[in-house]
C-alpha cells in the first residue's frame, strides 16, 4: 500500500492533513478492504492511476470503499461494450429486428447486450425514453459488476438461447396490425392501470 500514500498526498487536499496521525491503520483498512473485494496489485495500480482524473472532480480522499471501486476494471478493459453500444444493440434487437425478422435469433455482437434483453423483456416496447434507458443501464450495471468480479460473464444457459422464440404475443398483434396509438382511449386506460397497479405495489412495501 505505500504507493498508495504519495498519490493521496499529491492529489487529496485533505489527506496529509486528516490521516497523518493514524497512517498505517488507515492504510491496513485500505488493504484489507481490497483483499476482501478479491483485488489485486494490478488493481491497486489501477486505482492509483485513477486519483488524478478523480481529483479533478473531488479533491478529497476517497474512503476504502470508494477507492476499492476505482480499482475495478472498467467495461473497455473487460472487453465488454459501453452503455452506449449495449444500449443501441438492445434497441436494434427489440424494437427493429424481432419485429422485422420474427421468430429468428438477433445475432448480437456482446454477450452482455443478450443478457440485458433477457432480463427487460417486452416491457421495453412500451416504455418511455427515459425509463428504457433507466431499465438498460440497471440491467447493464449488474452484469458489468458481475464481470468486474468474476473477471468474465457467465455463460448463457443452452435453453434460453431461443429466448425470442416462440414470437411475443404483442409483436405478433403489432406486426399483423400495426403498433397501436398511445393516444387512444384504450392505449391510455391501459397506461393509467399500469400507474396505478404501479402505486399500489409501492403503498404496499411501504406499508410492510
Amino acid at each position: 500500500m505505500g504507493e498508495l500514500v504519495p498519490a493521496f498526498n499529491m492529489y487529496c487536499r485533505d489527506f496529509a492533513g486528516k490521516f497523518a496521525d493514524v497512517l498505517v491503520e488507515t492504510m491496513k483498512e485500505y488493504g484489507r478492504q481490497l483483499v476482501k473485494a478479491n483485488l489485486g496489485v494490478v488493481d491497486l495500480r489501477r486505482g492509483i492511476e485513477r486519483v488524478p482524473g478523480r481529483a479533478h472532480e473531488n479533491p478529497f480522499t476517497p474512503n476504502p470503499v470508494e477507492f476499492v471501486e476505482m480499482c475495478r476494471p472498467s467495461a473497455e478493459e473487460l472487453g465488454l461494450p459501453s452503455f452506449d453500444e449495449c444500449y443501441d444493440e438492445v434497441w436494434r434487437c427489440i424494437d427493429v429486428f424481432r419485429r422485422d425478422h420474427p421468430g429468428e435469433d438477433y445475432p448480437f455482437k456482446h454477450r452482455l447486450s443478450r443478457f440485458v434483453v433477457r432480463d427487460i423483456g417486452t416491457d421495453f416496447s412500451s416504455a418511455t425514453s427515459e425509463r428504457r434507458r433507466a431499465m438498460v443501464s440497471k440491467s447493464y450495471q449488474k452484469y458489468l459488476r458481475v464481470a468486474q468480479v468474476e473477471g468474465n460473464l457467465p455463460e448463457i444457459h443452452e435453453a434460453i438461447a431461443d429466448f425470442t422464440d416462440p414470437e411475443p404475443l404483442c409483436f405478433q398483434y403489432e406486426r399483423k396490425f400495426g403498433r397501436p396509438d398511445p393516444n387512444s382511449p384504450l392505449m391510455r386506460e391501459i397506461a393509467r392501470i399500469r400507474e396505478s397497479a404501479k402505486e399500489a405495489k409501492h403503498t404496499t412495501k411501504r406499508s410492510q
